[in-house]
């Protein structure tokens, strides 16, 4: 038995007939997805328009017929399944060679555009000293969560009309559920969209990605549908482990958002062993700061933690097509122990003369991806 693969790369209305490979990243631990594309010595080029034929040149001249930030798509099925895209996205760069190179972003290449903020702000990078300067940016006395995102998202919509004339907007992923934090005296000076959004993964710890064209960002990820794995169907490889044999202990550090954006924390079990983070906001216990319910929770992470269940990454075929944060229902018929309901945190997508393979990367709640179920 065998697989007859079909792909299809759509660069502005112009339809590439030949490639070298592609491959796909996607992980929630950034915000959005990227593609690298590499195409032959020479390319033939089908225009989509109706109205010219074959354009076959040498791909080193590429940045002659694409540039950066044309739209790319991405689809690719077997014979007699339907097509599904693999990546949807933006060129942002030519990496010149034999073969030649193809860089992509999706709706993050947007975010990386133009520095947010058209206020004048006082800069002090000394924060003993008494002097600064004024640079380009954007400052607030007191400002929701929800609503610095939705600024951001207006930003960068007026990026994509002023460069683009058929393209999405961005839209906030379920606005309802982000967290409901005021941030007070905050000040982004000279930062592109994008490097906010990393401003605050890292200090207020939360799951930000996007999903298309739409922005999510909560402490935890989402799962908002559901696919099915088995090792005897559509599973070629599993590398699903137990953590490492050395740690035969854990200790959690439990992380507590409070309404005002600060945050506590709250570390509990063994000190010499293995790490385990997890996060958390007020709203999920009553919106007030509470020692004994973080300690109560900090041991209920810690106790599941102690379960020692498996996590890893297995290889599939194309189908089906994996999704990020989905709830994979995974049953393995050699070692029925690795059977469970896992997470999506990420996966890799390769197309190349080996064929068409998703490596999807499995987490545990215990593995920093929670969800809010």
């Amino acid at each position: 038995m065998y697989l007859s693969g079909h792909i299809e790369v759509t660069i502005a209305n112009k339809l590439l007939k030949t490639i070298v490979s592609v491959h796909v990243k996607n992980d929630g631990h950034q915000i959005g997805s990227d593609c690298t594309l590499v195409l032959p010595l020479i390319s033939t080029i089908q225009y989509k328009d109706g109205s010219h034929d074959f354009l076959t040149q040498y791909s080193v001249n590429s940045q002659q017929t694409f540039a950066v930030g044309d739209p790319i798509l991405i689809t690719a099925s077997y014979d007699g399944y339907p097509q599904v895209t693999l990546f949807k996205g933006f060129l942002f760069d030519f990496v010149e060679g034999t073969p030649m190179t193809i860089k992509c972003l999706d709706y993050s290449y947007f975010f990386n555009l133009g520095m947010f903020g058209t206020q004048r702000v006082f800069v002090k990078q000394n924060k003993k000293g008494t002097k600064g300067f004024y640079n380009a940016g954007a400052f607030y006395a007191s400002i929701k969560l929800k609503d610095l995102l939705q600024n951001i998202v207006n930003f960068v919509n007026d990026t994509i009309d002023g460069a683009t004339t058929d393209t999405d907007h961005v839209v906030l992923f379920e606005p309802g559920n982000i967290p409901d934090i005021t941030l007070v005296n905050i000040t982004f000076a000279m930062m592109s969209p994008l490097a906010i959004l990393n401003y605050f993964r890292k200090e207020l710890l939360f799951n930000i990605t996007l999903m298309d064209n739409q922005l999510y960002c909560n402490v935890a990820s989402t799962t908002i549908s559901s696919v099915t794995y088995r090792s005897d169907t559509n599973v070629l490889k599993c590398d699903l482990q137990k953590p490492e044999a050395v740690f035969q202990t854990f200790k959690v550090k439990a992380y507590f958002l409070q309404n005002n954006g600060l945050k506590d924390s709250i570390e509990v079990g063994d000190t010499n062993g293995k790490l385990v983070e997890v996060f958390f906001t007020q709203a999920m216990f009553g919106g007030t700061r509470n020692v004994t319910k973080y300690t109560q929770l900090a041991n209920e992470a810690l106790n599941k933690a102690k379960q020692r269940v498996y996590g890893g990454t297995i290889t599939t075929l194309l189908y089906p097509m994996p999704i990020l944060f989905a709830k994979a229902n995974y049953t393995d018929i050699r070692y029925p122990d690795r059977t469970g309901n896992y997470v999506t945190s990420g996966y890799e997508t390769t197309v190349d003369a080996s064929g068409y393979r998703h490596k999807v990367k499995f987490s545990y709640l215990t593995q920093k991806f929670y969800t809010n179920e």
